[in-house]
């Protein structure tokens, strides 16, 4: 079947039985995937005689004690190494290095996940240090090998052949490398894209005299697509696949339904629209226009919406701005304005969403605090207060106010506890400013609750 009939043909099934199809389809490539990734999608290195060129290291021994050389041959076996460690101050070691295409390069290891060697120790008590010369752009220099950052693991030896497979981060950087390097933390950490040279050698407190051993095969293996980048591919697909899905049942239905709910859908809109217009000038009457919060109409209608029971506490607090007359004189009336907007988007972000901030006129804020006692309340404008000199104000001005904290009591007035908020304001502008008051209920001097 051409492609777009099959296109033409899915598109015409019921949506359920579609993505019940999508569905199996992308769980039955998923479920391929991973058992690919399990059992295959495997890629090798094999470093191994003849394919690769073993060359003897030589250490000149301090102090003129002697030579400690190696001889390599290579057999059907592997590499053999024989040599002769002559003891010195400094410890003597012998095998051979492996050296992969011109400096600088090297060969990307950071691919491979897992490390085999096959090899025979002919001393068991004896171990083997595998080393990896990776190349550093920081710190490696053509004329020093000791440059490039080296990184080792050691292999314990067993009086028969033997084959031990790690993971590729099981190597690590000496202590000695990291500190003539004067490598960062961030620095020594082990490298594998840039390998140059590989040395296997005999380890550390290796006895003085003849040496043998024999390495087989090193082989590195991994995967050709990583678990974490094949994780990330299956998200991607099924993300990709639900969005297409989405999008072609979209457009069908939207096919379907344009011609018979063109007409209702104008309706919809047009209703929508003189909604929203409505909504959006009812909130204009009830939004102070500079400073975007609550005005008297705003505080009206929270009052009807919140405040028709008293069996929770409410707190009121009056704020004023210390000596904003002499900002607007000093200043100008738009840095003015601008530090009334801070000031009340400042608070908004101080208080909860159950509150409700109202400019009350001029530089004077009303905050009704719900479900919120005298003390929570006197914290509150506490807070408040003291955040405002940690605040950068335009101009570099500094920024105070005042407040009046009352909490409503049982069966009072709004109007007599807003007169009593409003009392302990002035008191703290009368004690100094930059302060707050609170207001004690006294039902000597409440006012009686309208009815």
């Amino acid at each position: 079947m051409k492609p777009h009939r099959l296109i033409r043909a899915i598109s015409q099934l019921p949506a359920k039985r579609r993505r019940i199809m999508l569905i199996g389809a992308l769980s039955l490539i998923t479920t391929a995937l991973l058992l690919w990734h399990h059992w295959g999608m495997n890629r090798h290195l094999r470093i191994e005689p003849p394919y690769f060129k073993a060359e003897p290291t030589s250490e000149l021994i301090s102090d003129g004690a002697g030579l400690s050389t190696s001889r390599v041959t290579p057999q059907s076996d592997g590499w053999r190494v024989d040599c002769e460690l002559v003891l010195s101050k400094r410890a003597p070691y012998c095998g051979f290095d492996l050296f992969f295409k011109p400096a600088g390069e090297g060969i990307n290891l950071s691919q491979f996940d897992t490390v085999r060697i096959r090899y025979h120790y002919v001393e068991p008590s004896q171990h083997l240090r595998v080393s990896l010369f990776n190349f550093s752009p920081k710190f490696s220099k053509s004329n020093d090998y000791l440059s490039n950052k080296i990184e080792d693991v050691v292999l314990l030896a067993q009086p028969e052949w033997q084959e031990q497979t790690f993971s590729l981060w099981d190597f690590n950087v000496p202590t000695w490398w990291i500190l003539q390097r004067g490598a960062l933390p961030k620095e020594a950490g082990v490298e594998f894209d840039r390998v140059v040279q590989m040395r296997i050698v005999t380890g550390y407190d290796v006895q003085a005299g003849k040496q043998q051993f024999t390495i087989a095969w090193i082989e590195f293996t991994g995967k050709w697509i990583s678990a974490a980048n094949l994780r990330l591919l299956l998200l991607f697909m099924w993300l990709f696949a639900g969005f297409i899905s989405l999008l072609w049942e979209w457009r069908s239905d939207v096919s379907k339904l344009r011609s018979s709910r063109q007409r209702q859908q104008w309706l919809e809109n047009t209703n929508l629209v003189l909604t929203q217009e409505t909504q959006l000038l009812a909130d204009r009457v009830r939004v102070d226009p500079l400073t975007q919060i609550c005005n008297r109409e705003g505080l009206a209608n929270f009052l009807s919406q919140h405040c028709q029971s008293q069996d929770q506490p409410i707190s009121l607090i009056f704020l004023d701005l210390d000596h904003f007359k002499k900002i607007n004189d000093a200043h100008g009336h738009a840095v003015g304005d601008a530090v009334l907007q801070q000031f009340a988007s400042w608070v908004s972000q101080q208080i909860r969403t159950t509150d409700c901030l109202v400019r009350w006129g001029g530089e004077e804020f009303l905050l009704i605090s719900i479900k919120t006692n005298l003390a929570g309340a006197a914290g509150l404008a506490e807070k408040i207060r003291a955040s405002l000199a940690q605040t950068p104000w335009p101009n570099q001005l500094v920024v105070t106010c005042s407040a009046g904290v009352a909490e409503m009591a049982e069966n009072e007035a709004f109007a007599s506890v807003m007169e009593r908020a409003d009392a302990a304001l002035y008191q703290a502008k009368a004690a100094g400013r930059n302060r707050i008051e609170i207001a004690v209920f006294s039902p000597e001097k409440a006012e009686k609750p309208n009815t």
